[in-house]
């Protein structure tokens, strides 16, 4: 460890002795239902002495289980840790059969996933708590519209690398729109833009993460579960996904807390831009810049990752000083 982060060198070594303890003592596993009747997965840690309870939303192809070293820190730092796999994600249930694909109708149907973890989960087990938002990148989207549309459900948040604008690479966000509107024409609903299975050999080097040992940490998690090999989008989620990105610029005004958005660098996946234009529109938003981070900031070097984890929880005190004074 140095300060509040594990090394990189020391990485292995801490997942598999430290962090591995942890997890068999503290990690617990929930099921609930979302109010259509979908089974939601959620890993989760309480504290003896809680100061806040954090609700934590990952990101496109992502699971809970992903975020261990993370609900360690958050753990270690005194908060309870909820954590949910998103519909479609994880060992949440799905729409379709085909465990590769990400699937979705509407973003609202992972809103309506998180307005149910609040009250069947984090309103069950930390009714006095406050409560604090960390979501990535999908997360990150998904967790501004949840507080657009319930302001005051949570004090503060933090949105790392959050998806207000997604990057279209050499296409122009114009012909994406039109291809979208097609395949909605077309009925390409379960169909997948690009490859549509699940790469078991993925390049370090193309990744969104500058750190080997946490990229080749999910890939092991990823070739033991089927249900962590998520990763084809479909044009479902694809149409849905731009509808969501429009959505949360256009009613930014409406969250009334304190938000940190950490920006990455060297993000390929999101628009930055967009990302600033947002902050701009929040009554209290501030944002911290990683030069040379890629998109996965959580999954990067020593030092940008102590950097990264001090904004972070820096952050979450001050907001809970202010509520204490």
């Amino acid at each position: 460890m140095r300060g509040k982060i594990i090394t990189e060198k020391h990485y292995q070594d801490a997942m598999n002795n430290e962090v591995a303890s942890f997890v068999k003592e503290h990690i617990r596993h929930a099921r609930f239902l979302s109010s259509d009747g979908t089974k939601i997965h959620a890993l989760y840690a309480l504290h003896d002495k809680p100061k806040a309870a954090v609700l934590l939303v990952h990101g496109l192809s992502e699971f809970a289980e992903r975020y261990i070293e993370q609900i360690y820190y958050f753990y270690n730092e005194g908060y309870s840790v909820f954590a949910p796999d998103l519909r479609g994600h994880g060992r949440s249930g799905r729409k379709i059969p085909e465990a590769n694909r990400i699937f979705i109708r509407s973003f609202n149907e992972y809103i309506m996933d998180l307005q149910c973890a609040m009250e069947q989960l984090l309103k069950e087990k930390c009714p006095n708590d406050p409560v604090l938002i960390y979501g990535h990148s999908m997360g990150g989207c998904i967790s501004a519209l949840f507080l657009e549309e319930f302001p005051e459900s949570a004090l503060c948040a933090v949105l790392s690398s959050p998806m207000i604008g997604i990057n279209f690479g050499g296409s122009s966000e114009k012909s994406v729109r039109m291809l979208a509107a097609a395949s909605k024409v077309l009925s390409w609903n379960n169909k997948t833009l690009g490859k549509d299975h699940f790469d078991s050999e993925p390049s370090f080097e193309e990744s969104c993460s500058l750190s080997k040992v946490r990229f080749d940490q999910t890939l092991k998690m990823r070739l033991r579960h089927r249900a962590y090999q998520t990763e084809n989008i479909t044009y479902s989620w694809a149409r849905a996904a731009l509808a969501a990105t429009d959505e949360v610029m256009k009613n930014a005004e409406k969250i009334k807390i304190p938000t940190l958005i950490c920006q990455a660098g060297n993000d390929t996946f999101v628009n930055n831009d967009a990302q600033n234009r947002f902050a701009a529109l929040i009554r209290s938003a501030e944002i911290i810049r990683f030069p040379t981070a890629k998109h996965e900031i959580a999954n990067s070097e020593d030092d940008i990752l102590e950097l990264y984890w001090s904004s972070v929880f820096d952050f979450f005190e001050n907001q809970l000083k202010k509520i204490k004074n």
